[in-house]
Parts: C-alpha cells; structure tokens; sequence
C-alpha cells in the first residue's frame, strides 16, 4: 500500500468505545481507520472476540431477515445470470462466517452441480470444517495447502463471493489479488464472475438521518469496520485490481426508517417489525429497477470479471 494521506470525515469515538479516526484516502482511493490495525490484533479479534464478545447472536440475527437476503441473493444471481450457467457452478464464499447462508442458499436453489462441493474462507475458525457439501477453511493459506487436491482440481471458480468482507480486511487489494488467483477466465468460459458487496457508510441519507437522531454516526465501527466505501470508491478499487464492473447495484436504504422515527439499533420490537417491511421493500427495490441507482442504498453491490 502506498502512503496514506488524505482529509479526516471522522474523528471521535466510535459505537463500540474505541478512539478512531478516519481518512478519505488519496493513494487508495477509499475511506480508512488511520492508523490501521496490524494483522496480528485483527486475526486475534476474530478469533477471540468478533464472534463472542462483540457479536454472540450474529447467526440468529442474521437468520431474523431470511427474506431479505433471499431477495437481495435472487438479485444478484438473477444479475449474473444464473439461468445460464445454473448447474455449471463452482462456488468459493470468502469470509463466509461460521453459518454460510450464501452457500447454502446457491446449494438449495439448485445454483451448484449435484457432483461439485462449495468452498468457504472463514477466519473465526480455528480448523476446517467439512459439512453438507460445503467446505469450510479458516485461511487461505490452509485453502491452498489442502483445499485444492481434496475439493477443486485447478482451483477455478465460476463465481467468488465477498460479501461484507472489504470493509473489515486490512488490505482489500491483497484480498482481490488472492481472489484473482482461483477466477476462471471468462474469455474462454463466459462464466466466472466476482460478486462483492460491501456496506454503503456516510451515504447521503444516512448523513441525514445522523442529523436528524442528534446521535453519534452509528455506522462507525471499530476494529471491525477498517474501511469505507461508496459506489465510486468501489468501482475505483476493482478497476485497480484489474477487474472490470459489469453490474452495480443497491439495497433499499433502510435509513429512511429512522427519518420516520423508527430506532431499530435500539428498539428489539422495531427491529422486528422492520424486517418484514424491509424485505417487502427490497423486492420493490428490484422490481421498480431502483437498485440500479448508485446515488442512494444502504449497501452497495457490484458484479466484476476479469479484464
């Protein structure tokens, strides 16, 4: 990575109590913590800490909005075009978490050859796991050692997923290089496609609504959340890393809720009541061709391919 240099869109302390400082970045062309964390307190935070102290609940909660994550997965399949290639599909899920609902959602809708296994990276993970046709390593460097031989001859995929990964890695270019490395060549197959989604922070009405609550930007969390990015700044970064954008995406900007008074950080019942709509929204996102828009969402999404 180069110098870091650039303007600070934040300084304070964050939601989770820590003193963090944030810099729009120049040389990397995205938002960052400055100073970064080292690769040693990161791999001991997430093995000790990410899912114990911080997030015990984070499968329960994650599987309160099914719906919503099957609308947002039909999205993107739908997008890269999963009638196509359906049952030509070998699947690599980075940073996949310890209930990876991507996989098993491609493995029950039929997205994965009834012969081929799926792949996961999960760093919480003190060893492999091998469960349910999905594959389960807590490195890439254990990946690379005994994933190859025992799951995947050649090590390409068709389709790679970062989902929420960009945001908590200390180098995201290290991680797009490393994803490179097992991405078929489309050019000879027409298949392989890099899926990348990350949280959309210091959106226009998430500013907003931070004005409106009188409270600090919930949004900033560390040291999980390392960087920040927006629509540009993603696409930017691909392009970087010699991947090309074919498709760019957002999910409904559930900010909005909070504009209309509803504290769903705060408010168990709110949460709840929420998700249904959410979901209900998300649908009508896609439907009305909304989540094309790159100016508002509160994540963003895009489909890459090598160049």
């Amino acid at each position: 990575m180069s110098i870091c240099t650039g303007p600070s869109i934040f300084e304070g302390t964050c939601v989770r109590g820590r003193e963090t400082r944030i810099t729009n970045c120049i040389s990397c062309g995205f938002a960052h913590v400055d100073p970064r964390p080292t690769e040693e307190e990161l791999a001991e935070y997430y093995k000790e800490k990410y899912f114990g102290d911080e997030k015990p609940d984070y499968s329960a909660e994650h599987h309160t909005i099914d719906k919503y994550w099957e609308n947002v997965y039909f999205e993107q399949w739908m997008t890269m075009g999963r009638n196509r290639t359906a049952q030509n599909r070998k699947l690599l899920d980075v940073g996949c978490g310890r209930d990876p609902v991507w996989l098993r959602y491609a493995i029950e809708k039929g997205l994965v050859h009834p012969e081929f296994d799926v792949v996961g990276i999960e760093p919480s993970l003190e060893q492999a796991v091998h469960q349910d046709r999905i594959h389960i390593f807590p490195s890439w460097e254990e990946f690379g050692r005994d994933g190859l031989s025992s799951c995947y001859e050649g090590a390409q995929f068709d389709v790679i997923n970062l989902g929420f990964v960009l945001e908590h890695a200390r180098n995201p270019f290290d991680v797009l290089s490393k994803c490179k490395m097992y991405m078929r060549d489309y050019r000879n197959t027409g298949t392989t496609f890099l899926l990348v989604e990350v949280p959309w922070d210091f959106n226009p009405i998430q500013e907003q609504a931070f004005l409106c609550a009188g409270e600090r930007n919930w949004w900033v969390s560390t040291p999980d959340h390392i960087n920040y990015f927006n629509p540009k700044s993603l696409e930017n970064l691909l392009n970087r890393c010699g991947l090309q954008v074919c498709y760019m995406r957002t999910t409904y900007p559930v900010e909005l809720f909070r504009l209309h008074g509803e504290d769903y950080s705060r408010d168990e019942k709110a949460r709840a009541r929420l998700n249904e709509r959410r979901a209900e929204l998300q649908e009508f996102w896609w439907t009305s061709g909304m989540s094309g828009w790159t100016h508002i969402g509160r994540t963003v999404w895009a489909v890459a391919r090598l160049r």
